[in-house]
């Protein structure tokens, strides 16, 4: 799942996070990705992220996970 070293590190630094840290990590991030993207790459990007966050959702509160 990690090809790197550093991004292992990276995901468990971001475990750690406290709630601040957590939202600028998420700016950092967004900014990040967008940087170059066109707005139809962008909005085609913002409805897969949303998408990824209310199945993360719905897989998080499911009585049985199986996944």
């Amino acid at each position: 799942m990690f090809p790197t070293k550093f991004n292992f590190i990276l995901y468990l630094e971001v475990l750690v996070l406290n709630g601040c840290e957590l939202a600028n990590f998420v700016t950092w991030l967004a900014c990040a990705i967008a940087k170059d993207k066109t707005a139809n790459e962008l909005n085609l990007l913002s409805a897969i992220f949303s998408q990824l966050g209310d199945t993360l959702d719905t897989i998080a509160n499911a009585p049985n996970r199986n996944c």
